[in-house]
């Protein structure tokens, strides 16, 4: 089967109803467009116009909320620091230890501890502090 090569007038005629085509289809979508971008400004302008929501129970609630943050002046102060009170018996030497028996060149004391002689009445103490004998005590310094 051979067809027809078209005439002018009705390739013209093709061409004009391909352009018609087209601008519908362009007008379509710009309504669409309009549509949207009406939709999206009435969203916008109720958003922009909408009453902002109360951030408690009214004025009762904003009142106390001021209210908390001023501090009185007329109330009761917080007490003053106070120094400890220390007594005497705090910072009294500890009571010295009792020589119990010697042995050679050692001493013992009444709380284990080991004295050793080092000459001329002085004795190294346990924890190698220099100590003296007077009567039955140890004084080391």
């Amino acid at each position: 089967m051979m067809l027809r090569e078209r005439t002018y007038e009705e390739k013209m005629q093709e061409r004009q109803q391909a352009y018609d085509a087209e601008l519908r289809k362009q007008e379509r979508r710009m309504a669409e467009q309009q549509q949207a971008w009406e939709v999206q400004q009435q969203a916008l302008q109720r958003q922009a116009t909408a009453p902002v929501p109360s951030a408690g129970g009214g004025y009762a609630e904003r009142l106390a909320n001021r209210n908390a943050g001023v501090q009185s002046n007329l109330g009761r102060k917080a007490p003053k620091a106070r120094k400890p009170q220390f007594s005497d018996e705090d910072f009294s030497p500890p009571p010295a230890n009792r020589i119990t028996h010697c042995n050679g060149g050692y001493c013992y004391d009444n709380q284990g501890g080991s004295y050793h002689s080092i000459g001329n009445g002085y004795m190294a103490g346990p924890g190698g502090a220099r100590c003296t004998q007077s009567g039955g005590q140890m004084d080391c310094r």
